[in-house]
């Protein structure tokens, strides 16, 4: 199984920034389980994905971006061991 929810966001929230940087848009993660105090801004909604975005073009960029991860496991996979390796490398600067 994949936790989407932890690719989508990643590492101290990395992912989720990146995409927003390179789309223009804001992507946002709502619903039921969507964040970790339990305090979900739409409890009675279903765990998704809100893209919001002021031009067509970059709403369709951030789009692009979540179902690139979410639709094809291999992306998935890709940057799950993209974010494994960047917990990896901060580790090793503390000691």
């Amino acid at each position: 199984d994949i936790n989407f929810l932890g690719l989508l966001i990643g590492p101290r929230g990395s992912t989720q920034k990146q995409m927003q940087q390179d789309s223009g848009a804001k992507i946002l993660i709502r619903g039921r389980g969507s964040s970790r105090d339990g305090n979900d801004e739409d409890p009675h909604e279903p765990l998704h994905v809100l893209v919001v975005a002021d031009s067509e073009d970059s709403m369709q960029r951030g789009a692009r971006m979540v179902e690139d991860i979410v639709l094809n496991p291999e992306n998935a996979r890709r940057l799950k061991q993209r974010q494994l390796q960047e917990l990896g490398g901060g580790r090793g600067d503390r000691d």
